[in-house]
């Protein structure tokens, strides 16, 4: 079978991925963001979103919005786009704290969900800690720190009620235990 169309898409798409959502392709190469037509593969708009490209970064879709966060050590930048046009909305830039020595070590993962960055990393040595973060205000909402576990290596689950992580009670190996919190923070149960 012959494809429907082809488009050159640009060559040097370093640690980016491929993402669909609303009929767009979108993909990344060094500081530019290429939003394509899957219908017939033009591009649809191309923009400098000033961010280089990294591999710990991460993709999320609300609405009309594209939320992309880029983790460096324990740097997290946050640049929040329109769909439609490709313009920037807003950009934001939390620090967030942890007591290693390395702080590149401490990041785990993030998800997001309507103006809140949840993130997971190692608070010190032997404690994870799991906050969330008001980008309107580039504020602490609510924090929550579990000493001695280890984060299981995979990201929060966030649903329209609970944000669920595994967590490990030894390292490397050890019983995880699956936490569930509201998206206020409130401990509800774990299994």
């Amino acid at each position: 079978a012959s494809p429907l169309w082809t488009s050159a898409m640009n060559d040097s798409l370093s640690f980016s991925n491929l993402i669909y959502s609303g009929g767009k392709i979108y993909s990344r190469a060094h500081r530019n963001l290429y939003c394509y037509n899957t219908t017939d593969g033009s591009l649809h708009w191309q923009t400098d979103i000033q961010q280089p490209s990294f591999k710990n970064s991460y993709s999320f879709f609300e609405g009309d919005k594209l939320i992309l966060v880029k983790v460096e050590n324990n740097k997290y930048t946050t640049v929040v786009l329109s769909t439609t046009t490709g313009s920037i909305i807003k950009t934001t830039t939390l620090m967030v704290p942890t007591q290693l020595t390395i702080p590149a070590n401490a990041h785990r993962s993030c998800n997001y969900s309507n103006n809140t960055l949840y993130v997971t990393s190692a608070h010190n040595q032997d404690s994870v800690s799991i906050k969330a973060y008001d980008l309107l205000t580039a504020s602490i909402k609510w924090e929550k720190y579990y000493a001695m576990y280890y984060f299981a290596y995979f990201d929060p689950v966030l649903t329209n009620k609970y944000l669920i992580f595994p967590i490990n009670n030894s390292y490397p190996v050890g019983k995880s235990l699956m936490y569930f919190l509201d998206l206020n923070g409130k401990y509800l149960t774990s299994i």
